[in-house]
């Protein structure tokens, strides 16, 4: 019976340590090459990457440019033009005919328009249409038009330019806002890996600590002094302690596949990386700090003067702010003047011979004034809109400020007593291995005490993470480093 309960230990003892070779293969290979795999990845390579391959980043600078566009054609209005104009009476009694080619180009002055142009006619007009006369050599002609009153400052084609300027600002902004957001997720999902890379080795250590036991345990129970229900309860444990490695391998590779996403290459491709290419958390750990009220005061002056939200909302109202101008513009009366110098070619006509100058004044004033009084109306509900959403952004924002800073000191403390409960913990398994050593002590006290060791590292771990997430909460509110 003995023999035959020995035989079954040593399958099972066998067997979980086959798994545990096959499983923790990579594991073996990483302890040498580890030695030689100093390059660390660290936050920063992370948020470069972000920087200079992430797609939507990639995908907001052509929006920018595609603003920029907009500024372009907007400004279209204003190039300069060529008019050809050309008339000929094909039937009746007079057979005029009459040509006309300009240079024109608009101007944001004034709303201006200058022409340069020349006018030739032939044959016979009826004389209502003695305009079209001309000498047979033709007739040169400058001239300008500008309003001084409606459409002087602005118009609904400067109106344009304004606007399209201003959207191009808002897409740098938006990229901005975006950017950081990205680079806020990428450290949390840097932070998340290191973290599960922690957890994972420390599954791991407990499980390698099970497999070693478990062959002491054999030879003690070969030689009789120990009881072969504590190897099954020891093999039991090992295969306990199996499934949470399992379960932390999992957790820390999806990790690094969803890091993934944030480090790329200049293809833009994903790199997942490796354990090997994970830094232990006592390297972060040696930044945990505190804020004192001072430097959070300055955080939030810094936001206020930083955060790309509350300047696109100031470019938003700066928007109905110009369609405000344009709608009281359309209150204005339209005074146009136009000043014209013309001077025909030929001496044939001793009356067309003198140059000649004109000015024209235009004048318009709009008895009923519905549109404008619309216009301004739903500009003002627009802007008083944005007043408050400015206000709520600014308020939220500091009660955001305040809550992150509040965890930040929270978990600091907290973190403070986790190393001291993890010193503790080590110091009562070390002391349950030596009682053990002397036969003081049972298995079932030193797997507590392991346990106990394990779950407070684990719980600091967690800790420290959260301490870094909320961090990278509190930096984006402020738009650190943007």
């Amino acid at each position: 019976m003995k023999k035959k309960k020995k035989i079954i230990n040593n399958l099972i003892y066998k067997s979980i340590l086959f798994s545990a070779i096959s499983f923790n293969s990579f594991s073996s290979e990483n302890i040498g090459r580890e030695k030689v795999h100093d390059q660390k990845i660290e936050l920063k390579k992370i948020l470069e990457s972000v920087e200079k391959n992430y797609p939507k980043i990639l995908a907001l600078y052509q929006e920018i440019d595609a603003a920029e566009g907009s500024i372009l054609a907007a400004k279209g209005f204003f190039d300069i033009k060529l008019r050809q104009t050309y008339l000929e009476k094909t039937k009746g009694y007079y057979d005029g005919r009459y040509s006309e080619t300009s240079i024109v180009k608009r101007n944001e002055f004034l709303g201006s328009e200058l022409y340069l142009g020349y006018r030739k006619s032939s044959h016979d007009f009826e004389n209502h249409e003695s305009r079209f006369y001309t000498s047979h050599e033709g007739q040169f002609k400058i001239g300008a038009k500008f309003s001084l009153l409606q459409n002087a400052m602005i118009d609904e084609n400067r109106l344009k330019i304004i606007n399209a300027k201003i959207n191009a600002e808002e897409s740098r902004l938006t990229l901005k806002n975006i950017k950081n957001e990205i680079k806020r997720d990428a450290k949390k999902a840097y932070y998340n890996w290191i973290s599960y890379h922690e957890i994972y080795l420390i599954n791991r250590e407990l499980y390698d600590l099970a497999i070693k036991r478990n062959k002491q345990f054999e030879i003690r129970v070969e030689k009789g002094d120990l009881a072969p229900i504590i190897l099954i309860e020891n093999e039991r444990n090992a295969l306990s302690r199996k499934t949470a490695m399992y379960n932390a391998l999992r957790d820390f590779e999806n990790s690094s596949i969803y890091l993934s996403l944030f480090y790329r290459n200049e293809n833009s491709e994903p790199i997942i990386p490796t354990d090997l290419d994970c830094p232990r958390i006592n390297n972060i750990n040696k930044r945990i700090r505190k804020l004192n009220i001072e430097e959070f005061d300055q955080h939030f002056i810094e936001a206020l003067h930083n955060r790309a939200d509350l300047k696109l909302i100031k470019l938003e109202k700066e928007i109905e702010i110009n369609n405000l101008k344009q709608a009281k513009n359309l209150y204005k009366p339209k005074l146009d003047i136009e000043v014209l110098a013309s001077n025909d070619l030929s001496n044939e006509n001793p009356t067309r011979k003198q140059s000649k100058n004109e000015v024209s004044i235009n004048f318009e004033i709009p008895l009923q004034q519905r549109e404008a009084k619309g216009e301004i109306a739903k500009t003002n509900a627009r802007i008083d809109r944005i007043n408050f959403e400015e206000k709520l952004l600014k308020e939220s924002s500091k009660a955001r400020l305040s809550q992150f800073k509040n965890s930040i000191n929270a978990i600091f403390e907290i973190n403070e007593n986790l190393q001291k409960e993890i010193m503790l913990s080590i110091k009562l398994e070390d002391a349950e291995k030596i009682k053990f050593e002397k036969g003081n002590s049972d298995f079932f006290l030193i797997n507590i005490r392991e346990q106990n060791t394990a779950s407070s590292k684990v719980t600091a771990i967690h800790a420290i993470t959260d301490y870094f997430k909320v961090f990278a909460d509190y930096e984006a509110e402020i738009f650190f480093n943007q």
